[in-house]
């Protein structure tokens, strides 16, 4: 224990994600190999950086597992200034989301949060262009599993540099109804190394998109509310009632009022109680169990995808939403399995 916490998984997350920062020199050397294990399965290697004992033993693993994190940190960015330099040549506005581009605006070492793939956000009307030209750099579609009208994104492969997706809008977890026009209307440039051109989005809209994303995830790693609170922390002057409203206008309320509750409860962000309101505290609970059912199932049985759906469906905003979310997702399970018989690829 440290000042009476058990460094178990969660609680070595909350304790990374806590601000303060809480002491971590109370740690034997077991306990702190065990924490950087959390912390690197959980993307939190930037919350330890700067917290690590004398010991020896301790130092060294950090600086290998971070050292694998910023290999792929700067294939990413390699990736990224090629591909949004073709886009820009094109005359295709894009817009990064999440990725080395939040990184470099939030987190005191961009270059240990980890990503895996790069996400860009492309005028739907241009999608089909924005393929076309990735194409120029050896990018190729992977074939959807049952269709691009399931989907929110293009996946894009690479023989040699990280994937790619290209987004027609940003998110659509619980039923979420962004339009791609107004966000990217709202966004700013940011001018990337070597000079390429990205759009980077206005704090409010990005605020909902790390939200919903990070509740459609299931808060499955540390690393997605850390991004939240580090956003917060550089964003001193939001306004709190235009995120209210982007949200309510995404119809999204629900699920950014439940990322935040965890943001509050796990990190000590201070969140206005009305941005906390759609997701009441019965329905929050409803979704927490649902959330560590899922979890504790993974994804790989029909129990933990069900479970899944469930989490999605409690969160949707309106009272008709909820009955739409569950039948689109019935109707998705329905179209995967005839997919995979179809084409007899295992489950």
């Amino acid at each position: 224990k440290l000042a009476g916490v058990t460094l178990a998984p969660d609680a070595a997350v909350d304790l990374l994600l806590a601000r303060p920062l809480r002491p971590l020199d109370g740690l034997a050397p077991p306990d702190w190999q065990l924490l950087l294990e959390i912390a690197h399965r959980h993307g939190l290697l930037g919350a330890v950086a700067g917290r690590l004992p004398a010991e020896a033993t301790v130092r060294t693993r950090f600086d290998r597992l971070a050292a694998a994190v910023r290999l792929r940190d700067e294939a990413l960015r390699s990736a990224l200034g090629a591909v949004v330099r073709v886009l820009d040549a094109g005359g295709i506005p894009v817009a990064a989301l999440k990725g080395p581009v939040l990184a470099d605006r939030v987190h005191p070492d961009p270059g240990l949060r980890p990503s895996s793939d790069l996400d860009l956000l492309v005028d739907p009307t241009r999608l089909a262009e924005a393929v076309e030209a990735l194409g120029t750099l050896g990018y190729h579609v992977v074939p959807e599993k049952y269709g691009r009208r399931h989907a929110h994104h293009v996946s894009l492969a690479h023989a040699a540099w990280p994937p790619v997706e290209l987004h027609d809008r940003p998110e659509s977890g619980f039923g979420a109804r962004f339009s791609a026009d107004d966000v990217l209307s709202r966004a700013s440039t940011r001018l990337l190394p070597g000079g390429a051109k990205v759009r980077v989005l206005s704090p409010e809209d990005e605020l909902v998109v790390l939200c919903v994303h990070a509740a459609g995830h299931l808060l499955e790693r540390g690393g997605w509310l850390h991004d939240l609170r580090l956003f917060l922390d550089a964003h001193p002057g939001l306004d709190w009632p235009l995120v209210a409203a982007r949200a309510r206008r995404a119809r999204c309320r629900a699920a950014v009022a439940y990322a935040l509750r965890h943001l509050r409860d796990r990190a000590g962000a201070a969140i206005p109680p009305a941005l906390l309101a759609p997701a009441g505290a019965v329905r929050a609970g409803v979704a927490e169990r649902l959330r560590r059912a899922a979890l504790a199932r993974g994804t790989r049985e029909r129990v933990g995808l069900g479970l899944r759906t469930a989490f999605d469906v409690v969160l949707c905003d309106g009272t008709l939403a909820p009955i739409r979310r569950a039948a689109a997702h019935a109707l998705g399970f329905a179209r995967r399995s005839a997919y995979r018989a179809l084409h007899g690829v295992p489950r």
